[in-house]
Order: C-alpha cells, then structure tokens, then sequence
C-alpha cells in the first residue's frame, strides 16, 4: 500500500500551482500492489502519457516536439484527476494498464464545461535494445485518440525512434508522425527529433515542429542541456539542469 502527493513549483518566482490549479496538482493518489499487479486511485499520470514516456527520445522533457505539439495524445494533457487504474504485472518486458474516469471529476483540472466519462489504456514493451509503447484514450462523445511509437538501441551508440500520434479537442483533430534519433559519445548525447502534420484542424495549418537538445552528463542520473524547440511557427529557446530522483 503506498500514496504519492506532489504539488509543482516555479523556479522562476516561486509560485505554485504549476500543474493544474490546485496544491497537490501534480500527483495526489492511494494505491495496493502485489504479484497481481497495482490499483491506483485519485490523480496522477494519465496511461497514454507512459505510452509516449516509453520512447520519447528527451525523457519527455517540456521541450520535446512530439509531446508538446500533440498533448500526449490527451485532451487533458499528461494528468487526469479521479482515475481509477489497473497495472498488470511485467511479463518479461510487456505491461498494460486500464484507468476510467467518472463523470464529473476531470472538471476539476481540465475545461469547467467538460465531465464527461474518460477511459485511458496502454501497452507498453521494454526488453533490450526495443522500446514500444501504445496509448489509446477517450472522452465520452469525442473522438478517439491514439499514440503508438517506438524506439531501437544500436548498440549504446544511437538510438532511433518513431512514432504516430492524433489529437482531437471538441471533435476538431491533429494528427501526425514524428522519427528522431540520439547519438551517444561519452557523456554527452545529441538528439534531432522532427514531428510533421498530417492534418490540424486546431490550428491555421499543417506544421513541422522540431527539438534539438544536447546534454552533458555529470553523473548517471544528473546532466546539463541546450535546446532548441520549433513549435508552431514560434522558436524557443532553454538552458537548464536536470537530476533524476
């Protein structure tokens, strides 16, 4: 049995509430394991959301192309309140997990107007050099929106990825591919990652949004980085550090 509260906080002028409006808006859960798999309730990350953090070439930073340009393939961005989820246990790499959200608790943290029934699912697969992950989501009287994506190892020198990925707001939907690809030498990795419009109906017309990141490592789980994000016709810039706990 475990619980996990987490509430967000800016750097820049030390306000909270970066997450989704409330204290603890990051994550705010109760949950039972065991050798059957994990039951979790309350508000935490949504199971399309892993679907893309099993692949993403960033570590799914706040830069990264594919996630900023299609929301995790989520109308609700990474995070949902009020889900009910299963884990099933890893069968040699493979896992899955089912979350359904009643009416009336998304509103919380997501449009006002908007508590409709939400169910979320992934399949992810990690063993050796492959990475795979599956996201299927829906609101109740919305379109269905998907995310399935990739990534290959070449001998702890490259990796590459490439994934598909639908967005649908009100009925109105965003659909495209991205393919990308790090190279490691020493400490240091460079990562291009490119992500192109098939259709958008959300906005004026179809883009192609791009990361390029580069980053030191100063220890297994600490690095430094640069990078450059194109999203939707506007550039953007970042230095920062970053530690893994």
């Amino acid at each position: 049995a475990g619980f996990n509260f987490e509430g967000g906080l800016s750097l820049t002028d030390g306000s909270a509430n970066k997450s989704g409006g409330n204290f603890w808006s990051r994550e705010a859960n109760v949950w039972l394991g065991g050798n059957w798999g994990r039951f979790k309730m309350g508000r935490d990350l949504n199971p399309s959301f892993f679907a893309v953090a099993q692949w993403d070439l960033t570590q799914i930073a706040n830069y990264s192309a594919v996630d900023n340009t299609y929301n995790f393939s989520s109308p609700d961005g990474p995070r949902t309140s009020g889900m009910f989820a299963y884990t099933t246990p890893n069968f040699s790499g493979l896992s899955a997990t089912l979350a359904f959200v009643p009416k009336n608790t998304r509103a919380a943290t997501t449009n006002p107007a908007d508590n409709n029934t939400k169910w979320d699912l992934n399949v992810l697969y990690g063993n050796g050099p492959i990475s795979a992950g599956l996201g299927v989501n829906k609101v109740s009287q919305q379109k269905t929106n998907y995310t399935l994506g990739g990534k290959y190892t070449f001998g702890g020198q490259f990796a590459l990825a490439a994934s598909y990925n639908t967005l649908s707001v009100a009925n109105l939907s965003r659909r495209g591919f991205s393919l990308g690809g790090s190279y490691f030498t020493g400490p240091f990795t460079l990562t291009l990652d490119v992500v192109r419009d098939i259709k958008n109906e959300l906005g004026p017309k179809k883009y192609t949004n791009a990361t390029l990141e580069g980053k030191y490592a100063l220890s297994k789980r600490t690095f430094v980085y640069a990078a450059f994000l194109r999203l939707d016709s506007t550039n953007n810039y970042g230095i920062g550090l970053r530690h893994n706990f």
